[in-house]
């Protein structure tokens, strides 16, 4: 796909061009040489830049006019001039000059969020009197940073919360915006004449490490009760037979039938009852795709009619599978497959029929909007492209999976970001998805999430959230979703890839390593940290008591960053009743747990206790039977034994339970 519009020396020449031969710069052209915006619009349509489904046309512009100051202006008024063409030349200059840092320019994306960040620069400097960049001094621009690390809201957000700071993240974005200024100075007439914060960065004002790169995670995971509750909810929808109730009452309305039966059945008042529980349909089916594949929400909007598809493994098994695009790091899109459960055929299924309708209308109008062109005689060639541009729009959205509309003009385009954030927020609130105490433990934002609250559910968290139970998977831990996440594993998807191994979507078993890291070192940091002293069993967990009990006290301003230390140089493997970390483990725990017995590389601490309690449990039920034979009786009494002595170890209050007969002393006094 190819970029349209910004010539590669355009930036070059900025300064040298006078006003008018400026102005009429090419921002952005359709496929067909349509010019959507030139330099001197007040609003730069950036759509062919964007190569992501998921964008409203709202989110693919730059309009000059959005930003209002106190006064009541705009930046498009007469006064502001100066201001308005400074902001345009770095908008452009970004656009069309690589960064020294990535050395490519921005993409259309980016650079719209560049300008987001640059609004509340202009708000601030309009009401302190700034009328170009050029005025701003670096004690100016510390004093930006004083101001901006006060604000409690996202400036002018309707939605802003005065309880709630802006994040690190946030400030960064808006400090490295202004650096900007200064690091493209030789291209700009107006730009920064002095570093705005010498000897700092914007990373360091921020509170963000190494000048950005090394940011701590900021998407919030679902915590694990709420994740279940939203599954099923989900499922009940999609799977369980209630989306079929739905689906069968649009049809008898639609075909002008009575409705009350099915009203009755599914429980609800009305027919605008039912039009909402469609759209509920929507959200869920979305839900099982994104939160049982891991996709990214753009990579959502690319997925089309046919994308799920099976074939055998090697082991016999036939494993699901869903295509599509992904966008991440790429100039353009790049195919991409991602191994997914059998229920998500159920969910693709499911809203190709919710969508069914939306998908016929879009036939009509592509149908309409063809005959239209071959007929009729345009007496404006501008009036024609645009048709031509909105047909070619249609064509590509024809065979997509999630429809949404009617938008304006009544159009039919693909769910966006926007809607789909809207109405997963729409979804919790109908689900009462309440926080509570215990999912706090899971939460990163513990000031702007709290008990009693709705879970502020969002596309982005479902990635991540993916990530996490993958990883426990991965280190043996099937407790959490376990229908849906078993047949995943890493050499999984390597070895069953069908095709061309590049499509697989490696950024996302990227982050599922990350993350598998990150719970390995949370385990790791459970074992050494002398405040809680958790009870460890077995050999390697002994051990590490003891050089818990003779160290010195640990002393670590980030206790995470000793964990990494300590845990790095082997692979933790979750056996179910214990940590391994032999490298040359043969695995005969996983069938016996006293063949790990004398094994120093296995560690056993509190997390395990259920487990073997359920071990205890099966060894007594084991050796009641009389039909278990001598030599069965006397594994189970090993086993107990050995069960009751690491629960003692882990803490438990353990009473040995008394030796029953063996089955043939039972036999004889039977």
């Amino acid at each position: 796909m190819k970029r349209h519009g910004l010539k590669p020396d355009g930036a070059l020449n900025l300064r040298l061009l006078p006003e008018e031969s400026r102005h009429a710069l090419v921002i952005a052209s359709g496929r067909n040489g349509l010019v959507l915006s030139r330099y001197g619009d007040h609003v730069w349509d950036l759509s062919p830049h964007i190569h992501t489904r998921n964008k409203a046309a709202s989110n693919k512009i730059i309009d000059f006019s959005s930003p209002q100051f106190a006064d009541g202006s705009r930046l498009t008024a007469p006064q502001h001039a100066g201001l308005r063409e400074g902001v345009k030349a770095l908008l452009y200059v970004r656009l069309a000059q690589n960064s020294p840092h990535s050395g490519k320019p921005l993409s259309g994306i980016t650079a719209i969020g560049l300008w987001m960040s640059l609004c509340p620069l202009l708000r601030w400097m309009v009401d302190a009197g700034y009328g170009s960049f050029a005025t701003l001094t670096s004690e100016a621009c510390l004093a930006y940073v004083d101001h901006s690390r006060k604000r409690s809201v996202w400036e002018h957000s309707a939605n802003g919360r005065p309880d709630k700071k802006l994040t690190a993240s946030t400030l960064y974005n808006y400090f490295v915006s202004v650096e900007d200024l200064w690091h493209f100075r030789e291209f700009l007439s107006d730009a920064l004449q002095e570093h705005p914060w010498p000897g700092q960065s914007a990373g360091s004002l921020a509170g963000v490490k190494k000048g950005g790169t090394d940011r701590v995670a900021k998407t919030e995971q679902i915590p694990d009760r709420l994740m279940g509750l939203l599954v099923q909810e989900s499922l009940r929808y999609v799977a369980d037979g209630y989306g079929e109730q739905l689906l069968a009452c649009r049809n008898a309305h639609a075909e002008g039938k009575p409705v009350n039966e099915h009203l009755t059945r599914l429980g609800l008042s009305s027919w605008q009852a039912v039009k909402a529980e469609l759209t509920r349909l929507h959200t869920t089916c979305y839900i099982v795709i994104a939160g049982l594949s891991g996709m990214r929400d753009s990579e959502m909007a690319s997925l089309e009619t046919g994308c799920y598809y099976e074939h055998e493994g090697w082991d016999g098994a036939i494993y699901g599978w869903i295509k599509g695009h992904t966008y991440k790091l790429e100039e353009d899109p790049k195919p991409a497959e991602w191994m997914v459960p059998p229920v998500v055929k159920n969910a693709v299924d499911m809203v190709m029929q919710v969508t069914a309708p939306l998908r016929d209308k879009l036939e009509q109008q592509t149908a309409a909007l063809e005959a239209k062109l071959r007929d009729l005689s345009y007496l404006n060639s501008t009036h024609r492209q645009q048709d031509e541009e909105t047909l070619r729009e249609m064509k590509q959205n024809r065979h997509a999976l999630l429809l949404n509309g009617p938008l304006w003009h009544g159009r039919i385009g693909i769910l966006d970001s926007n809607t789909i954030r809207t109405r997963l927020k729409d979804l919790a609130r109908h689900l009462n998805l309440q926080v509570q105490a215990d999912d706090l433990a899971q939460v990163l934002d513990k000031t702007g999430i709290k008990v009693g609250e709705i879970w502020p559910l969002a596309p982005h968290q479902f990635r991540r959230t993916f990530a996490r139970y993958v990883a426990r998977c991965i280190l043996g831990d099937v407790r959490y979703l376990r229908t849906h996440f078993k047949h995943w594993s890493l050499d999984m998807t390597l070895g069953y890839s069908w095709g061309d191994e590049d499509c697989l979507e490696v950024t996302l078993i990227e982050e599922i390593l990350a993350e598998r890291q990150n719970l390995q070192d949370d385990i790791v940091w459970g074992w050494i940290d002398i405040t809680t002293n958790q009870h460890l069993a077995a050999s390697g967990g002994n051990n590490i008591e003891k050089v818990r009990r003779s160290s010195l006290p640990m002393v670590a301003a980030n206790p995470k960053t000793v964990a990494r230390q300590l845990s790095q140089g082997y692979f933790l493997r979750g056996l179910g009743h214990s940590w391994c970390t032999e490298k040359e483990c043969q695995g005969k725990g996983i069938y016996s747990v006293t063949e790990c017995r004398s094994c120093e590389n296995r560690v056993i601490d509190e997390s395990h206790t259920p487990v073997w309690h359920g071990i205890r449990n099966q060894q007594i039920e084991l050796m009641m039977r009389d039909d278990c034979g001598d030599p069965i009786w006397q594994g189970a009494l090993d086993s107990l034994r050995y069960a009751e002595q690491i629960l003692a170890d882990l803490g438990e209050t353990v009473v040995p339970y008394p030796t029953p007969a063996k089955p043939s002393e039972r036999k004889r006094h039977g």
